[in-house]
């Protein structure tokens, strides 16, 4: 029988010879057991805990803010992550808080401002719940989308066609968003109830995590909109706007972005010149690169956690940091 423990050994062997030029900043989402996890973005709270555990043993976490200092003066510490979660789930106070507090480790959370101190789900949610539904979906069905009829093909195996659907929902406004995905419950024949577990902090959760000096928060915009598909000055709104209402609710000064959705197709190097100018000291991306002296700061990419256990989670680290 393979022993797990043996397999992060020889993983965390193989990689002393690189970690000292290089830094993984991790980037979580919900924190919370899932049945089905269409984007991939649900990490069981014991395999949350599992990943912190083996952090504590093997690695050195720094918050965010300490990283940008490490990085303007070219100092990189041997074995270094960053923790980040995106969104601003209620899950991450009550189930990630209390586990970061245990294992005395900082993190930054970037929160999208729209949701706060409401019940709603973000879409994607929606989308999920709606797979969790229905045992049988419809052959097919209509939706008018930014004044296009397009045809889902749902029936049996309905998963691909979700996913693209939220692709179309990228860049709509949130009005349009809700009144698409009330439609498509409606032409499925399921009741829209959002569920309690997948809402957004309230701005009391938020103040009392920001109190913590282990922990920073950072903004996501306003709505999460593609901020690529949108104009300069919507841009600039979603951003600063939402920067201005965590500062109201923490009130302490917010230095750190997160791009919506993450990756290079969702802002432009124009963007990452409006963060700069409305006032932050960095901005994160998602992809599968590790961080290092000369990584922009605007540009700072991020590993997205997927759940797992620690053998797994281990390998997915080891990768990142050979990338």
């Amino acid at each position: 029988m393979v022993n797990p423990k043996s397999i992060c050994e020889k993983l965390d062997r193989r990689l002393s010879a690189v970690l000292g030029s290089r830094i993984v900043i991790l980037n979580y989402h919900h924190v919370l057991a899932s049945r089905q996890d269409l984007f991939n973005i649900c990490v069981a709270p014991k395999n949350f805990e599992a990943h912190l555990e083996f952090l504590k043993r093997r690695y050195r976490v720094l918050g965010l803010s300490e990283l940008l200092g490490l990085l303007k003066i070219g100092k990189i510490p041997h074995r270094a992550v960053v923790l980040t979660f995106d969104d601003g789930y209620s899950d991450n106070y009550l189930n990630a808080v209390p586990l970061l507090e245990k294992y005395r480790m900082p993190a930054t959370f970037f929160v999208t401002t729209q949701h706060l101190d409401t019940l709603e789900e973000f879409w994607w949610d929606g989308i999920q719940r709606l797979a969790l539904s229905l045992k049988k979906f419809p052959e097919k069905v209509h939706l008018e989308i930014s004044g296009e009829d397009c045809e889902l093909a749902l029936g049996s195996s309905p998963e691909p066609t979700l996913r693209l659907l939220s692709q179309k929902m990228y860049s709509l406004e949130e009005e349009s968003r809700r009144r698409l995905l009330q439609e498509l419950f409606r032409k499925c024949g399921v009741r829209d109830e959002p569920r309690a577990e997948y809402r957004c902090f309230s701005s009391e959760e938020l103040f009392l995590i920001s109190k913590n000096p282990l922990f920073e928060m950072g903004a996501h915009t306003v709505s999460h909109r593609s901020l690529k598909s949108l104009p300069l000055e919507t841009q600039r709104m979603e951003i600063l706007a939402s920067k201005k209402c965590l500062e109201e609710i923490i009130q302490k000064t917010i230095r750190h972005f997160a791009y919506p959705f993450g990756t290079p197709e969702h802002y432009t190097p124009e963007t990452q010149r409006l963060v700069q100018a409305c006032g932050f000291k960095s901005a994160c991306t998602v992809g599968s690169s590790a961080v290092n002296p000369d990584s922009p700061l605007f540009g700072l990419c991020r590993l997205a956690v997927g759940d797992g256990p620690a053998t797994s989670f281990s390998q997915k680290l080891a990768e990142c940091f050979h990338s």
